[in-house]
C-alpha cells in the first residue's frame, strides 16, 4: 500500500473537569489543574474537545454545580472518549454520587484518567473512601477545635448581632490601593457593639410594650436601620425564628450566657439541603460570659413569659407548632402573583371564612415598605385569571397578531435572554439532581405511591424548564405555519384541565410556562380586584407548553438505573431527550377586568 493509501487512525478526545472547594482557594486552581490535564493528554495522544469548572463549589454535592451537571449531560451523550480530573475528590467526595458518574462512565465506554494514568475501578474505590473520609475527619477535627474555644467562654464562628470582634492587626494595603493582607482578629473573643447593644434593647422592650414582632421590624426598617444581614429591611422571623423559633427575642448570649452544640446540622438525602436537629441538652456547652450581658434579667424574664403565653394562645398548652407531613400541592398560582403597587412578589396569609387562602404583598406585610397592605382571596384572583385568559385566547385574529409583533421584537427581547438562560439552567440543573437522587432511591429501596408521585411532579418541572430554556436559547426567527390550530388545541386543552378543577403537575407546569406573572392592582376596600396578567411571547410563536413527560421507566432509563426482573440495578440506554424545538422569549400583556359582583363578594 502506497504511502498516499495509508489512513491516520483519529486521535481520541478528551474533556476535563475542574474544581476548587472555597472562595478561599486560589482563584487560578483551575487554571493550574488544566495545565495539568494539558499535559496529561499530550501524553497520551489525546484531543481536549470539552471544558467543564466548577469554582468554589463544594464537591459533598451536585447542587449548585452547573460544570458537574454539563459533564454529566455530556456523558451520557458520548461527546468525547476521555475523562481528565486531577484527581477522583475532583469529581465529589461522595461515595454515591461519584459511583454513579462512574457508572455513566464506563456504560458510555469513557476511561478515566489523572496524572498517573488511566484509573482503574479499585483505585478510584479506595481513593474515593479516602476523599469521603477526608471530609467527615475533617468535619470532626472542626467541630473538636470550634468545642475546645466554647470550653473556655470564647464565641466560635458567625458574630452575633449586637457584638463585634476584637482586631489584632489592620489590612494592609498596596500603592495601588490593592489589598495586600486581610484584617487579624482574636479568634472566638467578643465585645459589644454598642451601637447594635441599643438596638437589641429597644427591640427587648418594644417587645416587652406588646409591640408584635412584625411591628417592631418594620419599625426598624422605617427609620433606616440595616438589618443583622446588612439588608436594609428586618424581617421578623429574626426576632423569633429561627428552625426552632429562638431568633434574637431568645438568644441567652444577651444576658451573658454562651450556649453552644445545641444543634447539629445534616443533610436531607433527598433534597441535599441541610437540616438542623437538636442535641440533648447533656451535650451542650454552657458558659457565663457576664461581660457580654446586654439585657437586664427582669427584662429578660418578661419577655420570655409574654413569648410563653403568645405561644399557648397560639399552638396549645404544648406551646410548639405541631408539624404535619402532607403531600406537598402548591396553588396554581403560587409563585406567579406580583404586587402591582412594588412590583415585589405576593405571600399566602391565613384563611377566609369559606376556607380560601388568602395572599397580601409580602413587602407590606413584613417590613411595611410598601403601602399596598390589602389581602386578596386566591381563589378569586385564580377564577379572574382563567376566564379572561380563556375569553382572550379564543380570538385567532388576536392570536395571531400578537404572534406577528413577537417576531418583530425578537432582537429587543433576547438581549434580555442571557440573565433569564441562567437562572432556568440552575433551576433545571437542581431538579435534575433530585430525579436521579429520587430515581437511585426507588430503584435500591423499592417503589412507593409517594416516590413515585415525586418523581412525575419533578419530571413535569423539569420538561417545563427545559422547553423554557431552549425557547430561550432559540435563534429561528420564522413564525411557526401551524402555530394557530396547535396553540388552541393546547389552549383547550389546558382549559379542561382547569375545568376538572384537580392542579395537577402537568397543569401547574403547562399554566407557568404560558404565564410568566400576574400583578395585582391596588384596589379599595370591597372593590373589585382587578390584574395584569403577562404572558410568555415564546408560546405564541410555537413553544409546546404541555412538554412531553418522560414515563417512570424511562426516567430510571435515562438515570442509568433500569430495573432488571432480578430487582438489581443495571445500566441503561442512552437519555431520551426532552421535547421541544422552539423560539423566541417575551411577555405579552393583557388588561383584565373585575368580576363584579362575584370579586366583591371576597
Amino acid at each position: 500500500m502506497s504511502k498516499s493509501q495509508t489512513t491516520t487512525k483519529p486521535r481520541k478526545t478528551a474533556a476535563v473537569y475542574s474544581r476548587y472547594s472555597t472562595t478561599k482557594q486560589k482563584l487560578t486552581s483551575i487554571d493550574d489543574q488544566n495545565a495539568a490535564a494539558e499535559r496529561v493528554a499530550k501524553r497520551h495522544d489525546l484531543t481536549i474537545t470539552h471544558w467543564f469548572a466548577d469554582r468554589a463549589k463544594s464537591g459533598t454535592s451536585q447542587l449548585g454545580r452547573d460544570g458537574y451537571s454539563d459533564l454529566k449531560a455530556a456523558i451520557k451523550q458520548r461527546a468525547f472518549n476521555v475523562l481528565i480530573v486531577e484527581d477522583i475528590d475532583r469529581l465529589g467526595r461522595d461515595v454515591e454520587d461519584s459511583a454513579h458518574i462512574r457508572k455513566l462512565l464506563a456504560y458510555s465506554d469513557i476511561k478515566l484518567l489523572n496524572h498517573s494514568g488511566e484509573m482503574s475501578e479499585i483505585e478510584a474505590d479506595i481513593k474515593q473512601v479516602v476523599a469521603a473520609q477526608f471530609v467527615r475527619d475533617l468535619v470532626v477535627k472542626i467541630k473538636r477545635g470550634l468545642d475546645g474555644r466554647a470550653e473556655k467562654g470564647l464565641r466560635p464562628g458567625a458574630v452575633t448581632y449586637g457584638y463585634d470582634r476584637v482586631q489584632v492587626a489592620p489590612a494592609t494595603f498596596g500603592a495601588d490601593g490593592a489589598l495586600l493582607a486581610p484584617a487579624v482578629y482574636d479568634p472566638g473573643i467578643r465585645v459589644k457593639h454598642e451601637q447594635e447593644a441599643e438596638i437589641v434593647r429597644r427591640i427587648f422592650r418594644e417587645y416587652d410594650a406588646g409591640i408584635s414582632p412584625r411591628q417592631i421590624a418594620q419599625g426598624l426598617t422605617r427609620d433606616g436601620i440595616p438589618a443583622p444581614s446588612g439588608a436594609a429591611r428586618w424581617s421578623h422571623q429574626t426576632l423569633i425564628g429561627g428552625t426552632y423559633g429562638r431568633g434574637m427575642l431568645g438568644n441567652r448570649l444577651y444576658i451573658g450566657e454562651s450556649v453552644w452544640n445545641s444543634h447539629t446540622t445534616v443533610k436531607n438525602p433527598y433534597t441535599l439541603k441541610d437540616a438542623k436537629r437538636p442535641v440533648d441538652a447533656s451535650e451542650h456547652i454552657v458558659r457565663q460570659v457576664p461581660h457580654l450581658r446586654i439585657i437586664d434579667q427582669r427584662l429578660w424574664d418578661r419577655v420570655q413569659a409574654r413569648r410563653e403565653q403568645r405561644a399557648q394562645q397560639k399552638f396549645g398548652p404544648t406551646g410548639k407548632m405541631v408539624r404535619k407531613v402532607v403531600d406537598r400541592s402548591p396553588h396554581l398560582l403560587a409563585g406567579i402573583l406580583q404586587c402591582g403597587a412594588c412590583g415585589g412578589s405576593m405571600k399566602f396569609k391565613g384563611k377566609n371564612r369559606k376556607g380560601h387562602a388568602r395572599v397580601v404583598c409580602s413587602a407590606a406585610y413584613n417590613y411595611g415598605s410598601c403601602k399596598h397592605s390589602k389581602d386578596y382571596d386566591v381563589e378569586v384572583l385564580k377564577e379572574l385569571a382563567v376566564v379572561n385568559l380563556k375569553a382572550m385566547l379564543s380570538d385567532q385574529n388576536n392570536m395571531k397578531q400578537a404572534a406577528q409583533e413577537a417576531a418583530r421584537h425578537f432582537q429587543v427581547i433576547a438581549k434580555r435572554n442571557n440573565g433569564e438562560r441562567a437562572e432556568l439552567t440552575r433551576k433545571r440543573n437542581e431538579i435534575a439532581v433530585k430525579i436521579e437522587r429520587c430515581a437511585r432511591t426507588i430503584v435500591q429501596v423499592g417503589d412507593s405511591p409517594t416516590m413515585s408521585k415525586m418523581l412525575q411532579e419533578l419530571e413535569a418541572e423539569h420538561a417545563g424548564l427545559q422547553a423554557r430554556l431552549e425557547c430561550v436559547s432559540g435563534t429561528n426567527l420564522a413564525l411557526h405555519p401551524n402555530m394557530i390550530p396547535k396553540y388552541l388545541e393546547a389552549v383547550h386543552r389546558l382549559a379542561t384541565l382547569l375545568n376538572e378543577g384537580e392542579e395537577t403537575a402537568e397543569l401547574r407546569t403547562s399554566f407557568r410556562n404560558m404565564i410568566d406573572r400576574i400583578e395585582v392592582k391596588p384596589t379599595g376596600k370591597r372593590m373589585p380586584y382587578v390584574i395584569e396578567a403577562f404572558g410568555r411571547q415564546s408560546v405564541m410563536l410555537g413553544m409546546d407548553f404541555f412538554p412531553t413527560s418522560r414515563s417512570k421507566e424511562e426516567l430510571l432509563e435515562t438515570e442509568g438505573l433500569s430495573r432488571g426482573s432480578n430487582g438489581n440495578t443495571l445500566l441503561s440506554g442512552l437519555p431520551i431527550e426532552p421535547h421541544g424545538n422552539v423560539i423566541s422569549l417575551g411577555h405579552w400583556k393583557q388588561a383584565t377586568t373585575p368580576l363584579g359582583r362575584r370579586s366583591r363578594a371576597a
